[in-house]
C-alpha cells in the first residue's frame, strides 16, 4: 500500500522536474505504471484480507458477499485509474500550470468523486441484500478507514499547486 503511493509521488516528482527528455520521461512513465499496477493487486488483496479480519460473515454471507465486493472494488477501481491519470496530468502541468488546465483537473476531480459516491451508494443497496444493514455498516466504515490512510499519505506527498 506503501510502495503504491510512493511510486505515485515519484510520478509527480519526475514530472515536476522536467529535466528528462520526453523519451526517457515515456519509458519511466511506462516503468512506474507496471509497478502501480502490480502494487495495487497486492494492495487489493491487502484490502479484501482487512476487510475478511473484521467481519463475522457466515457462509451463507461471505457467499452471498464476496463477489459482490469484488464486483464493487472493480468499480471503485476504476474511479482510481481515472485519479491516477489526473495526477499524471497535474505531475506533467505543475511547473506551467494553466488557469484552464487547473479548472479541467478540479473538474475532472469532483466528478470522480460524485461517481465513487453512485458506486457506493449503489452497493450499499446490493450488499445489504446479501448481509444485515449493519455489517454494511462496518464494511463500509474499514473501507473508509483504509481510504483514509490512503488519502493522507497521497495528500502528503503531492505538492501544493504553486
Amino acid at each position: 500500500m506503501k510502495k503504491r503511493l510512493s511510486l505515485l509521488m515519484a510520478l509527480a516528482l519526475s514530472f515536476a522536474a522536467q529535466a528528462q527528455t520526453p523519451v526517457v520521461a515515456d519509458q519511466q512513465l511506462a516503468a512506474i505504471e507496471s509497478q502501480v499496477a502490480l502494487v495495487r493487486q497486492v494492495a487489493g488483496t491487502k484490502r479484501a484480507a482487512l476487510v475478511a479480519e473484521n467481519m463475522n460473515f457466515t457462509s451463507a454471507e461471505a457467499e452471498a458477499f464476496w463477489p459482490l465486493y469484488r464486483e464493487y472494488r472493480a468499480e471503485v477501481n476504476k474511479v482510481g485509474d481515472g485519479t491516477f491519470s489526473l495526477i499524471k496530468d497535474f505531475a506533467k502541468n505543475y511547473s506551467a500550470m494553466t488557469d484552464e488546465k487547473a479548472i479541467e483537473i478540479t473538474d475532472a476531480k469532483l466528478k470522480l468523486d460524485d461517481k465513487r459516491l453512485k458506486i457506493k451508494k449503489s452497493y450499499v443497496k446490493k450488499f445489504r441484500k446479501a448481509v444485515a444493514p449493519a455489517k454494511v455498516f462496518r464494511v463500509f466504515q474499514i473501507e473508509n478507514r483504509i481510504n483514509a490512510v490512503y488519502t493522507l499519505k497521497l495528500a502528503s506527498e503531492i505538492p501544493l499547486m504553486k
